[in-house]
């Protein structure tokens, strides 16, 4: 008789009045989660035995699967060691777990509140920044404004200062049309001086 598990473990070293039966009956039980038990009921005639028969499939730490046949006197016994054996790994593996889990979730919480953190600097650095940007965008502002007062300011003064230099242009015009008018009328009057002079020098000398 073959037992196969999980259709791909072939079970050796079985008693002959285990494997050579036939026409009978198995029935699986579960004792822990690393622990199976096959029970084997009844036979036919050829059958080598017809007693009852219990198969112990064990999983082992290389990932693999021991077999063993226990004694019917002796399954209640094996059945307490079995069940406390493997629940005593599992709470072991269990614990261990456990603390892995705990292990892990400090970890996250520690890169949670790294991340905070983090995140936290960030803000207060781009807050910063803002700010810095605010009061650069506020001081290029009012340069462009002092800019364009001083322009402004600058601009009046050229504006004065051409119409005062107009100003002076056209008084320095006036004055020299007057000068030019008084050296005509000066001339005339010495022409006259002169015609006058000519006048008596003759009438002196005839």
């Amino acid at each position: 008789m073959y037992v196969y598990v999980c259709t791909c473990r072939h079970l050796i070293n079985l008693q002959d009045n285990v494997t050579r039966r036939y026409w009978h009956s198995l029935s699986v039980w579960s004792v822990t989660p690393t622990t199976k038990w096959i029970i084997e009921f009844g036979g036919g005639s050829a059958s080598y035995s017809t007693d009852t028969a219990v198969i112990e499939l064990r999983y082992t730490s290389d990932n693999d699967w021991s077999t063993s046949v226990i004694p019917l006197d002796q399954y209640q016994d094996q059945l307490r060691r079995r069940i406390l054996s493997d629940w005593e790994n599992l709470q072991r593996e269990r614990e261990f777990y456990e603390e892995q889990l705990q292990k892990e979730i400090k970890e996250k919480e520690q890169i949670q509140q790294d991340q905070e953190k983090e995140q936290q600097q960030l803000f207060q650095e781009k807050a910063t920044l803002s700010q810095q940007l605010d009061d650069a965008t506020t001081l290029l502002e009012q340069a462009e404004k002092d800019k364009s007062i001083l322009e402004l300011e600058y601009n009046e003064k050229l504006k004065a200062k051409v119409a005062e230099i107009l100003e002076e242009k056209t008084q320095v015009e006036e004055k020299k049309q007057i000068i030019t008018e008084d050296y005509e009328t000066l001339k005339v009057k010495v022409a006259d001086m002169e015609e006058q002079y000519l006048k008596e020098k003759q009438i002196i000398i005839g």
